[in-house]
C-alpha cells in the first residue's frame, strides 16, 4: 500500500496548491479566515475554488482528499517523518515536505493550523536546516529538497517556522546561477 505515498502526496499537492494558488478564479482567503458555508457544506479556505464544479463533483473531490489526507497520516513515522515503509525508505525531506503541503492544501488553514501532523512533519523538515539555510538529508539534491520545504513551510503558513523559510528561501535564491549572462544555465537552479 505503501507505494501509493508518493502519488497521493502528489495528487493532494497538486489539487491543494492549484486551488489555494489559482482558486479556480476566487480570490484566497486571508490567513486565519473563518471558512466560508455554502448552505450545504463547510467550504474551507484550500478548497474555496471548487465552487461551481457541482455538489456531487465538489463532495466527491472533497471526499477523495479526507481519504488522501487520512491514508498519509496513517503513514507518516514517530519522528514525524514520510518514507516508503513497503522499500524501508525512512522518512526523508523530499517526502515529508510533499506529505505536509498536500496535509496542509487538503483543509482550510485553521484546521491545519491545529493538525498535529503538519506540526510533526514540519518540525522533521526544519530538524534538517544546515547553517546556510538549505534544508536537506541528501546533498544531491540540496535545491529539490530545500524547494519542497519551502513549499511545505508556505502551505502551512504556521508562524512559528517563519524564520525557517525566510532562511531556506534566502538560500534558495543565492544558489541561483547568475554570474554569467552568456552561460546557458544562467537563471536556473543547481
Amino acid at each position: 500500500m505503501s507505494k501509493i505515498l508518493l502519488p497521493v502526496a502528489l495528487c493532494l499537492a497538486v489539487v491543494g496548491a492549484a486551488v489555494l494558488l489559482a482558486g479556480c478564479g476566487d480570490a484566497q482567503a486571508p490567513e486565519g479566515a473563518t471558512p466560508k458555508t455554502n448552505g450545504k457544506r463547510l467550504v474551507a479556505d484550500s478548497d474555496a475554488g471548487l465552487a461551481g464544479l457541482g455538489e456531487a463533483l465538489e463532495m466527491g473531490i472533497q471526499d477523495a482528499m479526507k481519504k488522501g489526507a487520512d491514508y498519509l497520516r496513517g503513514q507518516q513515522d514517530a519522528k514525524g517523518g514520510f518514507g516508503d515503509k513497503e522499500i524501508k525508505l525512512p522518512g526523508n525531506v523530499a517526502y515529508t515536505a510533499m506529505a505536509v503541503t498536500a496535509l496542509a492544501g487538503s483543509q482550510d488553514s485553521g484546521a491545519a493550523a491545529k493538525d498535529e501532523a503538519i506540526t510533526k512533519g514540519l518540525t522533521f523538515l526544519v530538524g534538517f536546516q544546515q547553517e546556510n539555510g538549505s534544508i536537506v538529508d541528501n546533498p544531491k539534491v540540496t535545491n529539490y529538497a530545500t524547494s519542497a520545504a519551502i513549499s511545505a513551510l508556505a502551505a502551512a503558513r504556521r508562524s512559528e517556522f517563519r524564520q525557517a523559510q525566510a532562511k531556506a528561501s534566502a538560500y534558495l535564491k543565492g544558489s541561483q546561477i547568475a554570474a554569467d549572462p552568456d552561460d546557458p544555465s544562467y537563471g536556473g537552479f543547481p
